[in-house]
């Protein structure tokens, strides 16, 4: 599988409220971990009610030498999206 097609999904620290921080973003079967986190923003959608925690974070290694920076958005229903910022 390329990485153009591959499976995205996040792994998360669960601490005792459940699902926390972000730790790893994988990407097919390649694990890239979360160095620091830069910024955490909540945010509420006043019309739908729907919140989403929005995370900026520096990856450990590039994705294919080029990304160390990504935002995770948080979405109800164990939704998310990633976004490549660099």
């Amino acid at each position: 599988m390329n990485e153009d097609n591959a499976a995205l999904d996040i792994r998360f620290y669960a601490g005792y409220r459940g699902l926390e921080m972000p730790r790893a973003v994988i990407i097919g079967n390649k694990k890239y971990p979360i160095k620091e986190i830069l910024c955490i923003q909540r945010i509420e959608n006043h019309l739908t009610g729907e919140r989403s925690e929005i995370f900026k974070c520096r990856l450990a290694s590039a994705v294919r030498d080029k990304c160390c920076t990504v935002e995770i958005r948080i979405l109800d229903h164990h939704r998310f999206e990633i976004k490549f910022l660099d």
